[in-house]
């Protein structure tokens, strides 16, 4: 055997062994709930036909380049196993990537360097090598290529006959990983496509005769909060002071028992703005949003975001308001969703005459990193820094945490001086769409969005405020708000019901059991909208049972 031959033959008996290394951890953290069959296919399937790529090729270096996807994919898988601990790269994770802002993703990554760098030293040898490979022209021995590729060939169609009878196939990765993908790429599509497959949808939104014949000019404003956490929040029995303006406001109701049905952005926004709920997220495309709804009954709305414009249904459902402005568009703003208050008095200025107004205000809130939502000199719990994602600086996270809390508070207080001050009555209804771990135990979690979640990611806190006007001309509502503000509450249920109450609408979409200011309203059953869009109990979503315990302490769940 010459010398290159035996450096094709070794290039191409260790890149399928590098490639097979997130199987190997996906059957460690995942092996719960895989059968002993299907651990075995995950392992040998893919082994076995990366060999018979490496082996059957007889020009190494190609063979090895056109692996290039899968070492991507690898590398990919085992950067989220470091992040998470668990599960394949979900569906939802690929579309993360898409709708994420460049410098939220340039943070994360930047805290994810060691995995980082354990999936560059062992996927970029390969790649190196076979590009060597490929311009020197190393080819493996004939015989070996023709002897190895039959026996392979032989063992791959077993494994896929046996994968094909016991259903294990999409078990196997990168095959899971790669349907994902495809799912990913389709619901991106869809959301490109919203404004035509939405064309036909009507809200039929009128007034009711009480709203309609009430002359006091009514100004409404949802505020949707990033994640938020309800364990952090002092209306929620948080020893530290972190709504101190709230708690010494009047007609604030706060609803403790908040849980989101989806610990994503891209999935829960859509359903705190509009009719969908997790049984109809896959028809979101076909939906209109609350805005529309408002439009429809003679409301002027606008829509203000601090969070930059990304083709998502967020952005979508925004542009449906008959003002719209991305606060990256606006000359001088800061980044901090204080700025947004500017934005809401210019326009509540410039509106003066309208009968009726929505605002809806989407925020950057608690977003990761902590310390950039407020000004240093605001930061009232300290030390605050630094914020690199290592449990040793978790007393610096959750002090920075707490301080961007703050700005919540205060920009919800504002809100409510700025509405009052325009007489009429007024409204604010606020909730987070999910929540965050932030080092909170033994499993050392970190962020949002993993593919199971956690306690910390589903409770989070949501408030509705109604200024004296709206109380004199709704006092049904304040006996109902008061009523049910220690039940079980879904803000992805509840939000677009209550914000119609409180606007006077009616629709054939308005389920009154999900609005907090109905008396009719019933906690609804916990449940988990998954990766692949399947409403399923919360207890079988995966959440594991100190997650469970912690919810059923805070008489969240039975």
């Amino acid at each position: 055997m010459t010398g290159k031959e035996k450096k094709a033959l070794a290039l191409a008996l260790v890149t399928p062994l590098l490639l097979i290394v997130p199987n190997i951890l996906l059957n460690i953290t995942d092996g719960y709930y895989m059968t002993a069959g299907e651990k075995i296919l995950n392992i040998a399937g893919p082994l076995a036909v990366y060999y018979f790529i490496t082996m059957g090729w007889k020009k190494t270096g190609g063979a090895v380049l056109c692996l290039i996807p899968v070492m991507v994919l690898a590398a990919f898988q085992i950067v989220l196993l470091d992040l998470y601990g668990e599960s394949i790269i979900a569906v939802d994770m690929f579309l993360n990537v898409v709708t994420t802002d460049a410098d939220e993703a340039g943070t994360l990554l930047a805290n994810l360097l060691g995995a980082i760098g354990v999936v560059v030293a062992l996927y970029l040898p390969p790649i190196v090598f076979g590009i060597v490979a490929l311009v020197k022209g190393w080819k493996l021995p004939s015989a070996a290529s023709r002897s190895t590729k039959s026996v392979i060939a032989c063992i791959l169609l077993t494994i896929v006959a046996e994968g094909i009878k016991h259903r294990w196939l999409e078990n196997i990765f990168p095959v899971n990983v790669t349907r994902n993908m495809i799912t990913a790429v389709e619901r991106t599509v869809q959301s490109k496509n919203y404004l035509k497959t939405s064309a036909g949808f009507s809200h039929n939104a009128e007034l009711t005769t009480k709203e309609a014949t009430d002359s006091l000019p009514t100004t409404l404003v949802l505020v949707i909060g990033e994640t938020g956490r309800s364990c952090r929040w002092q209306l929620g029995g948080y020893e530290r002071e972190t709504n101190p303006r709230l708690s010494r406001r009047a007609g604030v109701t706060y609803f403790g028992k908040a849980i989101t049905e989806s610990n994503t952005t891209h999935k829960s926004v859509p359903m705190l703005m509009s009719a969908v709920v997790p049984e109809t997220f896959d028809s979101v495309m076909y939906y209109r949003s609350v805005i529309e709804a408002f439009n429809n009954a003679g409301y002027h709305t606008a829509y203000f975001s601090n969070q930059p414009p990304n083709g998502s249904y967020n952005q979508r459902f925004g542009e449906e308001a008959d003002v719209t402005v991305f606060m990256q568009d606006v000359e001088g703003s800061t980044g901090l969703d204080r700025d947004l208050l500017g934005q809401v008095k210019n326009y509540l200025d410039t509106t003066k005459m309208a009968q009726r107004r929505l605002i809806v205000l989407h925020t950057y809130g608690n977003h990761f990193r902590y310390n950039e939502r407020y000004p240093a000199d605001e930061a009232r719990f300290k030390p605050d820094s630094p914020m690199d994602a290592v449990k040793s600086n978790r007393e610096a996270l959750w002090n920075a945490y707490d301080n961007a809390t703050l700005q919540v508070d205060l920009l919800l207080d504002s809100l409510a001086t700025l509405t009052t001050t325009q007489g009429g009555k007024s409204a604010i209804v606020y909730a987070a769409d999910h929540g965050e771990d932030m080092y909170d135990d033994e499993r050392e979690r970190f962020l949002h969005a993993s593919p199971v979640p956690t306690y910390y990611q589903l409770h989070v806190p949501m408030v509705v405020w109604m200024s004296e006007g709206m109380e004199e001309t709704y006092p049904e509502m304040v006996s109902a708000l008061k009523e049910n503000a220690e039940k079980r509450v879904s803000p992805s249920e509840s939000l677009y019901p209550t914000l119609l109450q409180l606007g006077g609408l009616s629709t054939r979409y308005l389920n009154r059991e999900q609005a907090v200011t109905d008396p009719s309203f019933q906690s609804p059953r916990p449940i988990y909208l998954t990766d692949r869009n399947v409403t399923v109990a919360l207890e079988d979503s995966g959440v594991k049972k100190a997650d469970l315990d912690s919810l059923r302490a805070r008489k969240i769940i039975d």
